[in-house]
């Protein structure tokens, strides 16, 4: 009994959607993640990164207020510490601390008001490189950087 044209067709089909079932399997990797949430979210992200698939605007949007969360609570830290190290900074860093006190002060009670600018970027690199700054910052076991703003 020879096949008919439409079983040739309908079997080439099968063939063509079990090959293309057998690369995307290939691709495919399952992960059991034990654990804290937060790290399996950041482990899928990565993987979304790897893979090149990208982000949706609103995905952008979310990150985007979840790094100036983060930004906004390491501003509240330093400033923290410029305040209480006091007269220990020399002016240039108490300057900057200056300018860091204003800009949280300008995005309360929202971190999504928060403009990085310049001037805050500066006045945040400024302060790190005081050594004052860093020898309390380096010496203190109290301070708390946050691991996630999510």
């Amino acid at each position: 009994m020879v096949p008919a044209a439409e079983e040739i067709r309908r079997s080439q089909m099968i063939d063509m959607k079990l090959k293309e079932d057998s690369r995307r399997l290939k691709r495919e990797a399952k992960v059991l993640l034990l654990g804290d949430p937060e790290c399996a979210r950041i482990v899928m992200k990565h993987m979304e990164i790897f893979r090149q698939k990208g982000y949706t605007m609103d995905e952008l949007a979310l990150y985007e207020l979840a790094v100036k969360k983060y930004v906004l609570e390491i501003m509240e830290i330093m400033v923290s510490i410029a305040k209480g190290i006091g007269t220990g900074l020399d002016e240039t860093a108490k300057s900057h601390a200056e300018v860091l006190s204003k800009e949280i002060q300008k995005s309360q009670p929202s971190a999504a008001d928060i403009i990085l600018t310049g001037e805050t970027a500066k006045a945040v690199h400024g302060l790190w490189a005081s050594e004052q700054f860093q020898s309390i910052f380096f010496e203190s076991t109290d301070i708390y950087i946050p691991d996630s703003a999510v």
